[in-house]
């Protein structure tokens, strides 16, 4: 399941199309460094490394760690390295979680 916040500021399901239109549209309307990507504790390492290289192409190198926060050398084992769950997600304007779990149970808005 796939949600974008509508006008009305709740989650909807949304395709994949849809969702990804969002995020470019809104991606080039930012600066670079105000860029972040976040990765989950589930997340494989080739899939951090797709998302480092598309930060790294759009002029960010900002990528957090689930459970780190920032943590701009992902290079390394310990910049990967998470414990912790993603908090603060209500106070963004777009994000984008790649290989997290999920609830696959009802979205209440």
């Amino acid at each position: 399941m796939i949600l974008c916040r509508g006008a009305d500021g709740r989650f909807k399901a949304v395709s994949w199309r849809d969702a990804l239109a969002v995020v470019a549209e809104v991606i080039h309307q930012v600066k670079p460094e105000e860029i972040v990507g976040v990765v989950g504790k589930l997340c494989d390492a080739e899939s951090m490394m797709v998302l480092k290289d598309f930060l790294n192409r759009m002029g960010s190198n900002n990528v957090w760690c689930e459970g780190n926060g920032p943590s701009p050398n992902a290079d390394l084992r310990s910049g990967y390295i998470m414990n912790t769950g993603i908090s603060g997600l209500e106070k963004v304007d777009v994000f984008l979680l790649v290989g997290t779990q999920c609830n696959r149970g009802r979205v209440n808005g």
